[in-house]
């Protein structure tokens, strides 16, 4: 603690008068930084005014490092000097958040919106503790930044022979970071080896917006996608058995729907196109040659008939009350 108020007080020396966050540390190739901004309005007593405040210029700030490092880890520090006036004491605060990852450029007003909230429940808690101390000067604000290498999606991986020979999946043989985006736009590739990332695949380029996403693409990061395209994706993998299990399946699937197979291997992942998701996965779920109905959730199925669509119909509202509860991969 001592140390941490050393420094602050070193800070508060060497930044004169600004209006702006100054960068103050910066190594490792620019992979870790530290952002202040100095407050020098003494009437600043409100903690929750002086953040929203500064929101936009926290956004542009994480707006424009994300830009050129790509996504990152930040987290947020606020300083503050608390006192008791009959005693003369004063004590130096610090209210801060989590690390949490900042992607894409997507949803950053949404993280700075999370950070505040979390700075005013720490100074709540602190202050409804009766300690006696009040607030007696708002000293500045840090935002510290680590760029983030998370495990993703990329490069090619062949298909497991007995994934392959199931003829459910097309493997996209891409050699680039962008198998997210040819897996999404195989399902619109006429003709014979699909698996070809050819002018077919660049014909269609622009029939989705992939610009919140990030290449290679995260899995969290499908969720903009859908959003801003106004349709679903499901994603399942392979477990040691290489039998299929689902990483994410939405509540509701929209017209305009994709199911997507994701490999891994070490540290290396790749997205492929599901093509025929009931052949994909008959095999592990029922020794019947007969047609099946399968939930995409949890894999319950029937044997196709005239009762099949009103049982799944039940199921799949049972189904969705319960929020099954999937697994997921450790580093996503």
């Amino acid at each position: 603690m001592a140390n941490s108020n050393r420094c602050k007080r070193i800070r508060l020396m060497q930044i004169g008068r600004t209006d702006r966050f100054q960068l103050i540390e910066n190594a490792f190739a620019c992979n870790l930084q530290t952002y202040y901004y100095k407050n020098t309005d003494s009437n600043a007593k409100d903690i929750w005014n002086f953040l929203e405040n500064l929101k936009s210029d926290m956004i542009q700030l994480l707006s424009e490092i994300v830009t050129a490092l790509g996504p990152i880890k930040f987290n947020v520090l606020l300083e503050c000097t608390y006192g008791k006036e009959l005693l003369n004491e004063t004590k130096d605060i610090c209210f801060k958040t989590k690390n949490v990852e900042l992607l894409n450029l997507y949803n950053v007003a949404e993280l700075i919106d999370n950070a505040i909230w979390r700075i005013i429940d720490e100074e709540e808690v602190f202050e409804g503790k009766g300690s006696g101390w009040t607030l007696v000067f708002i000293d500045g604000i840090l935002i510290r930044i680590n760029k983030y290498q998370p495990l993703r999606s990329t490069s090619y991986l062949p298909l497991p022979k007995e994934i392959y020979k199931r003829k459910a999946v097309i493997n996209i043989k891409n050699n680039d970071d962008y198998c997210f985006k040819w897996a999404i736009l195989c399902k619109y590739v006429d003709g014979t080896h699909r698996e070809r990332v050819d002018e077919r695949y660049r014909r269609l380029s622009n029939r989705y917006d992939f610009s919140m996403l990030s290449f290679p693409t995260l899995l969290r990061e499908i969720r903009f996608f859908e959003k801003k395209n106004n349709l679903s994706v499901n994603v399942y993998s392979l477990d040691d058995q290489k039998q299929v299990f689902p990483l994410k399946v939405c509540d509701m699937e929209l017209e305009d729907h994709f199911d997507l197979l994701l490999l891994k291997q070490n540290d290396t992942s790749h997205y492929c196109y599901i093509s025929d998701f009931s052949r994909l996965v008959s095999s592990q779920i029922s020794k019947h040659s007969h047609k099946i109905v399968i939930c995409k959730r949890c894999f319950t199925h029937y044997k196709h008939d005239s009762e099949s669509e009103r049982k799944m119909t039940t199921h799949l509202e049972l189904c969705k009350k319960t929020k099954f509860f999937m697994q997921t991969l450790n580093l996503f």
